[in-house]
Parts: structure tokens; sequence; C-alpha cells
């Protein structure tokens, strides 16, 4: 079984059941704004960045790879709208704003987290933009 390291806004814990994403993102005290890192040990990383409703959600099959920055989730039913934005923040307190199309509704990131806890792959079902490319 593969035990997958959770940064939430730089504390640190383990997990190695999927159900245990949902639990520390929306149990009795849900976490509203927070830069969420999940690293397995095979080196695949995911970070979602809440923000209430929404979240960024971005994915690296190998951490440190030079040539490869990763891969962002996008809302394909938002339209690619700059004017709205929203903030996210993170661990360092930097706040940065992002186009809505380019953040999932929430309960999609959460469900995200799961499969990539249990699999260590990207969602299937979500729309995926390789950052490695302009544009």
């Amino acid at each position: 079984m593969v035990t997958t390291r959770v940064l939430i806004d730089g504390r640190d814990r383990r997990i190695d059941d999927p159900e245990d994403v949902a639990r520390l993102l929306n149990g009795r005290r849900p976490v509203e704004t927070a830069e969420v890192l999940f690293e397995r040990d095979d080196g695949a990383l995911l970070i979602v960045m809440l923000s209430g409703p929404r979240a960024m959600v971005l994915y690296q099959r190998q951490i440190g790879d030079p040539d490869d920055v990763g891969q962002s989730a996008r809302d394909p039913l938002v339209a690619n709208d700059a004017d709205t934005l929203v903030e996210v923040r993170l661990s360092n307190g930097q706040v940065d704003r992002h186009p809505l199309s380019e953040t999932v509704p929430r309960q999609d990131a959460v469900r995200a987290a799961e499969h990539f806890v249990s699999t260590g792959q990207r969602a299937p079902w979500l729309s995926w933009h390789d950052d490695n490319r302009v544009g």
C-alpha cells in the first residue's frame, strides 16, 4: 500500500485511505481556504488549493522533474472569462488570483484527491490542461 503525505498549509500528516481525504477537508470543521499537497511515496504530486466552493487542482507525475511542470484541471462549463477571478491563498500567505475557468467545483477537487490517493493518477473525469505548453 502506498502512503500519501498530506500537507495542509504546511501541517504534515500521512494517510493511506482515500476516505481520509473527505474527512480532512470536509469534516466537522471544513477547511475553507488552504493549500493542500498530496505527495505519494512513488513521487506523484497533487496540489489542491481550496477557495470556498471552488478549487485549483494541479497534478505532476514526478516531483522535481524539470521537464514537467504538470497539468491543471479546468472547468469546461465555465467560459474563459479573465474578469471573474478566484483568490487562492498559498501556505506562505501569498494570495494569487486565477480565472474561474482554471478552477473546478470543490466537490470535484475532493473526489480528484480521493482518486489520486487511491491510484496515484489524475482524475480522468476532469478536463486537464498541459501546463508544459504555452497557451
